[in-house]
C-alpha cells in the first residue's frame, strides 16, 4: 500500500486565535489613542476660545473704558447664546466658543460663564454640574494660573468643588 500524504489548505485553530488576538490589541491601542487626541484637541479649542474672548475683553475695555457689564449676574453661554458677553458681537469678536463635549442638556453646566460689574470681570468655563469636579483630562492640561482662584464653596454656583478655569481681572478674582 502506498500512503501519500497531503496537506490541506487552510489554517489552524492556533494561527487563527493569534490573528484575531493581535488584531484585537491592535484595535484598543488605537482607540485609547485617538480618545486622547480628540480629549487634547477640544481642551486646545476651549483655551483658544478663551483666549480670543479674554483679548475682545480687553480690546473693549481700551476702547470704551469699562467692561461689557452684565450688572454683576452670572450670565451663562448655554443660557444666553452668543450674547452672555454683552457689546461684543461683531465689533471686538467674531464670534463666541461653545463647550465641545461633556453634557448639554443643562444651559447652566459645560458651559462658559460670564460676570462683570464695568469695572473687573470674570470669564470662566465650567464643568459639568454643581457637584461635579472637572474630568481629570481636562483639570491635568490646565495651567495653574488659569485655574479659577476662588473659593471652593462659593453663592456664585452654589457649588461644593471647584469646577472653573479661566480669566478675570485682578477685582474679580474672588467671584
Amino acid at each position: 500500500m502506498n500512503y501519500t500524504s497531503f496537506r490541506r489548505a487552510g489554517f489552524t485553530v492556533i494561527e487563527l486565535v493569534t490573528v484575531v488576538t493581535i488584531i484585537g490589541i491592535l484595535t484598543a491601542v488605537t482607540v485609547v489613542g485617538y480618545r486622547t487626541y480628540r480629549e487634547d484637541s477640544n481642551i486646545a479649542m476651549m483655551k483658544r476660545d478663551m483666549a480670543d474672548m479674554n483679548m475682545a475683553l480687553e480690546k473693549y475695555y481700551a476702547k470704551n473704558g469699562a467692561y461689557p457689564t452684565t450688572s454683576g449676574a452670572w450670565r451663562y453661554r448655554r443660557q444666553s447664546g452668543e450674547s452672555f458677553i454683552p457689546g461684543l458681537i461683531p465689533d471686538y469678536i467674531r464670534t463666541v466658543g461653545d463647550v465641545p463635549f461633556g453634557n448639554t442638556a443643562s444651559a447652566t453646566a459645560n458651559t462658559y460663564i460670564y460676570r462683570s460689574n464695568g469695572f473687573d470681570y470674570k470669564l470662566l468655563r465650567l464643568s459639568e454640574g454643581a457637584s461635579v469636579s472637572f474630568q481629570p483630562f481636562e483639570i491635568a492640561a490646565i495651567e495653574p494660573e488659569l485655574q479659577d482662584p476662588g473659593p471652593p464653596s462659593s453663592p456664585r454656583w452654589g457649588a461644593t468643588v471647584k469646577r472653573g478655569w479661566g480669566y478675570w481681572s485682578p477685582g474679580g478674582k474672588d467671584w
